[in-house]
């Protein structure tokens, strides 16, 4: 998406199932809030979910205001590409469009941010 081009991004892999994905994301709304004013920073949440209604009353519920995907097919070329098989899964993609740093949680996502956008600055 030429959106997130040139920016981090953290991307939340997630499912409206998911108890642990559910508590990880008042931490990714308080960094979402943080953060949204940035230029340089953008959010996105996948889903795996199979059932597109459960996901979608799921994102009403949670009031994720970022920018939402539904992988195809219950996530699985998601889950090969960024090489994960438990949910949550959330990545911080570096503004050269690498992974920069995966599994993250809680004051980990915020300091994966800092951290990439000082990386950035140092080049």
């Amino acid at each position: 998406m030429d959106s997130f081009k040139g920016k981090v991004v953290i991307i939340d892999f997630w499912a409206s199932w998911c108890g642990p994905c559910r508590q990880e994301l008042p931490n990714l709304k308080k960094y979402y809030e943080e953060f949204k004013n940035n230029p340089d920073v953008a959010f996105l949440s996948v889903s795996i979910d199979d059932d597109e209604d459960a996901w979608r009353k799921a994102m009403v519920e949670e009031k994720m205001e970022w920018t939402q995907l539904l992988a195809p097919n219950s996530g699985r070329e998601a889950m090969d590409k960024y090489q994960f098989r438990g949910i949550p899964f959330i990545v911080a993609i570096d503004k050269e469009g690498r992974i920069f740093r995966k599994h993250l949680r809680g004051e980990a996502v915020r300091t994966a941010i800092v951290d990439a956008l000082q990386q950035s600055e140092k080049k």
